[in-house]
């Protein structure tokens, strides 16, 4: 071969391994944008929904503790009030990650929650007429022994 032939079959080679490479450099870039998307569009916000729903049901207890140590009916009605409106805010923030939520564990993880939160709120159901019947100590001993293991 001459050294002619030999300088454009290595040009060749060089051109085809370029255009391999940047064959190459464009799938990995579509596959961090796909990566990059999910996360901006699934993880984070499924984040932040489980942080609101968190913080909800953190709410939520802290109004029955309220409830338990309170005298003051008004304030009783009123936290009870505000607890119901918390757990249909829970329920709510649940529904919004169940969209977002990205595999069957997730959404397996989300009912075992969903109903941990109902056997919380069964529970306050049968301690608040004891918190309301002014037995605020035995409300906070229900309260502590049969709500609390629930929500942990």
């Amino acid at each position: 071969m001459t050294l002619r032939g030999r300088i454009a079959l290595l040009s060749a080679t060089l051109v085809v391994l370029g255009a391999a490479e940047g064959i190459l450099a464009v799938l990995a870039m579509r596959a961090m944008n796909a990566g990059s998307q999910n996360v901006s569009l699934n993880s984070l916000p499924a984040i932040y929904v489980l942080g609101q729903a968190d913080s909800i049901a953190k709410d939520a207890r802290g109004k029955m503790r309220s409830h338990c140590v309170s005298t003051d009916r008004k304030e009783m009605a009123q936290t009870q009030a505000d607890a119901l409106k918390l757990s249909a805010s829970f329920e709510s923030e649940m529904a919004s990650y169940e969209k977002l939520a990205g595999s069957e564990e997730d959404r397996r993880l989300l009912h075992v929650a969903i109903q941990a939160k109902r056997e919380f709120f069964r529970r306050w159901a049968r301690i608040e007429p004891v918190s309301s019947s002014g037995r605020k100590k035995d409300a906070m001993e229900q309260f502590l022994a049969e709500a609390m293991p629930g929500f942990q």
